[in-house]
């Protein structure tokens, strides 16, 4: 193929390549500014929720249905079973027992198994009133939720807690 192109020809050929070469430094080197644990294959541990509640959470409607989830004495949750949807947010009390080893945190997957909301970790004794949705829910719609249990200081899997709920509308 190069046999046949003239020397304006191979010499912009070659200017495509270098420019392209260029690009493909110059995207590496971003990815790497911007998050170099990436490049390293360092472990990002999960974010702290900035919106937790150190306690219990009072005046939880009974329409809610507040039930505990015990998978053993170290990991315990409490949580709606029918939470009310209202305001993109989804009104969970999702709780972490003070008898919890470790950091928890929770996801929300819809009937497709895509995430429509999630949380930080938050720790033992402490709770979140709400999660943001990124979409409209309706009444009785069944939604799926993964609680995920960490070790405080490592970060190590102590489990993980799948729940359907049923959501309540406004």
């Amino acid at each position: 193929m190069m046999k046949n192109m003239t020397k304006n020809q191979k010499l912009a050929l070659k200017i495509t390549i270098l420019v392209i070469l260029v690009f493909i430094i110059i995207f590496f080197l971003f990815l790497f500014i911007k998050n170099p644990s990436v490049i390293k294959g360092e472990f990002i541990p999960p974010k702290m929720d900035d919106n937790y509640i150190i306690g219990k959470p009072v005046g939880v409607s009974k329409e809610c249905i507040y039930q505990e989830a015990k998978v053993n004495d170290e990991y315990i949750v409490y949580l709606c079973a029918s939470p009310l949807f209202e305001n993109n947010k989804l009104n969970l009390y999702f709780t972490s027992s003070k008898n919890n080893k470790g950091l928890i945190k929770i996801k929300i997957l819809d009937l497709n198994n895509k995430i429509i909301g999630e949380s930080g970790l938050i720790e033992p004794d402490s709770y979140l009133k709400d999660i943001y949705i990124s979409k409209k829910l309706i009444n009785n719609e069944r939604i799926t939720v993964r609680i995920m249990h960490y070790e405080k200081k490592t970060y190590y899997s102590l489990g993980e807690l799948k729940l359907d709920l049923l959501v309540r509308e406004m």
